[in-house]
């Protein structure tokens, strides 16, 4: 019941308009988006993949129900991983909390952490994901990378834009780091300009 509550509520949430991630649009490799991202401040969480609630323990940390009883704003988006045997999710906190302390969790498996800046390529779609999906444009992201001659750094990670009850125009994206040294150098040399 209470999964029930967090999703109807979020849905709700993600009606209105949040706060996105910055990046820069570098530029394009084939469909692709080379990306940089700032630091940001994120929330994690993980579990194994049979009893996974990792939206509900994110949630309810930024539901007041941390150290402070802080409300903290939805932001989007929301970044998935899994391997064979377990998931991990993040919600990136809101700008403000680069420059202020985020309330601490009161849960041992959630943490607050700053994510570093790097060197992304992104690859977007549309409509509903699905394990099908993520793999198609997983493969299509391995193949654009290979043919520039680019490695990947890290796991896939896969980013959500939308509430559920979002039927149009849905935003999911799936993305790689990659070390700035392995981008050609005008994709390295529009980050200074």
């Amino acid at each position: 019941m209470r999964t029930i509550f967090y999703l109807l509520f979020a849905m709700g949430l993600f009606a209105q308009e949040y706060e996105t991630q910055n990046y820069m649009i570098l530029g394009r490799l084939d469909d692709a988006e080379v990306r940089f991202y700032p630091e940001v401040m994120k929330a994690k969480t993980e579990g194994s993949l049979s009893s996974n609630g990792n939206f509900s323990k994110l949630f309810n940390y930024i539901a007041k129900g941390n150290a402070s009883s802080t409300k903290i704003a939805m932001t989007t988006p929301v970044y998935m991983q899994q391997d064979s045997q377990r998931s991990q999710m993040e919600f990136v906190l809101p700008r403000k909390y680069l420059t202020e302390m985020a309330p601490s969790p009161v849960r041992s498996d959630v943490v607050v952490y700053k994510a570093k800046a790097g060197f992304f390529v992104a690859l977007e779609f549309a409509g509903y994901n699905n394990a099908n999906k993520t793999a198609k444009y997983r493969r299509k992201l391995e193949k654009i990378l290979e043919s520039n001659n680019i490695s990947p750094q890290g796991p896939l990670k896969v980013l959500g834009y939308n509430s559920p009850l979002t039927l149009f125009n849905r935003r999911n994206e799936v993305l790689f780091e990659v070390q700035e040294e392995s981008l050609p150098q005008a994709f390295r040399d529009s980050k200074q300009d």
